[in-house]
């Protein structure tokens, strides 16, 4: 029997903690095409150890975007990928934070960041106003079936539109009606019907969310958010209304905005962002960060300081402050697993030695060593 693909994760990050065992190295080399990636994470684990440079660690996270980028023709093969990525990301944890450099743009006259008041929970609110609410969690991320609420239907015949607030400080995955799935990021609220019926399966989003669609040829599924409407039919993708764009990963799904009327197609690592005079533009993008997020972390390549600040501040619902203005534009690469909490994130934040980075009650401080 195949080992589940998260144990294979864990025992791949064990590789670059030097934390592991010979029960997970023989799971990790029992096949013929896991033992190259296994053998290369050692030697990556060995020499970063030894080196402590910075260099390689950058030269590993560029290999390991170059494998991702590969189709994978097997499961195995797949399962060789997710190994390598946790392994070299994980690499980014002994070999610190990789300073890019800091950039020649102003530095901004506003070091402040904050997220809406705490709430205390999930909650799920209908269309008559009642309302339930998920206790809080240790972990930052929280799987949610309708069935947590059922106790609202009191008809289960009667199609309610419901409302799902993500607070931040708060993620959560949503399971729909069509067996859909939802990842909502905080701060984020969904609205879907408690079945889809009508021919067609149509959803409102305010915030950011990734969607894995159940395919149905017959049901197109439809995401209203603000200006812009996607219409899929079965596949995998990113839609942020702050930033106003949607990325596809995997399949296609067609984007329309809701003033023009201007429609763009889109093929998998491709984003349309909605302009100034409500017209789509198309790029190319590198899907990982969302699919990072997605799997429970917080990925940034080659990102201002900034962002990802206001990232961490959002996903554990902190203000943060900057006392150093001229890093605010730092770029780096960051990783860091959500569910390890808001300390473990500062912790890598601070292994960089660029920046001081603490915790003040509910305020992170940035500043100057």
């Amino acid at each position: 029997m195949e080992q589940p693909i998260r144990d294979i994760e864990l025992d791949a990050l064990d590789i670059s903690l030097g934390d592991i065992s010979d029960a997970q190295l023989a799971r990790l080399i029992s096949s013929d095409e896991l033992q190259d990636d296994v053998q290369a994470c050692l030697d990556l684990r060995q020499a970063i150890a030894q080196e402590r440079q910075l260099v390689d660690v950058e030269a590993e996270l560029e290999r390991m975007h170059r494998r991702l980028q590969q189709p994978a023709a097997s499961p195995r093969r797949h399962k060789g990928l997710l190994i390598w990525s946790a392994v070299a990301a994980a690499a980014v944890f002994i070999g610190a934070l990789l300073f890019i450099g800091r950039q020649p743009e102003t530095p901004s006259t506003d070091g402040f960041f904050s997220p809406t008041a705490i709430q205390k929970g999930i909650r799920l609110t209908a269309e008559n106003g009642s309302q339930a609410t998920l206790s809080p969690q240790s972990k930052q991320n929280t799987s949610i079936s309708l069935d947590d609420f059922r106790r609202m239907f009191d008809d289960e015949a009667h199609i309610r539109h419901l409302t799902l607030t993500v607070p931040f400080g708060k993620s959560a995955d949503i399971t729909l009606p069509d067996s859909s799935k939802v990842y909502l990021s905080p701060g984020t609220q969904l609205t879907f019907p408690s079945a889809f019926a009508d021919g067609k399966r149509v959803v409102k989003l305010e915030g950011n969310a990734y969607f894995k669609v159940k395919h149905d040829s017959r049901r197109p599924f439809i995401v209203i958010a603000d200006k812009l409407q996607t219409t899929v039919l079965g596949t995998e993708f990113n839609i942020d209304t702050r930033r106003h764009e949607v990325t596809l990963i995997t399949g296609s799904v067609r984007v329309k905005a809701g003033q023009t009327g201007h429609e763009q197609t889109l093929r998998p690592n491709q984003q349309v962002t909605l302009g100034t005079s409500d017209q789509l533009s198309l790029t190319s993008v590198d899907p990982t960060p969302y699919t990072m997020w997605r799997d429970g972390y917080l990925y940034f390549d080659n990102v201002d300081l900034e962002t990802i600040m206001q990232a961490i501040g959002a996903n554990f619902n902190k203000t943060v402050e900057f006392r150093s203005h001229t890093a605010l534009h730092y770029k780096m690469r960051f990783i860091s697993e959500r569910n390890n909490g808001v300390s473990a994130a500062l912790d890598m934040m601070n292994r960089m030695q660029k920046v001081n980075v603490r915790l003040d009650g509910n305020k992170i401080i940035v500043e100057d060593l």
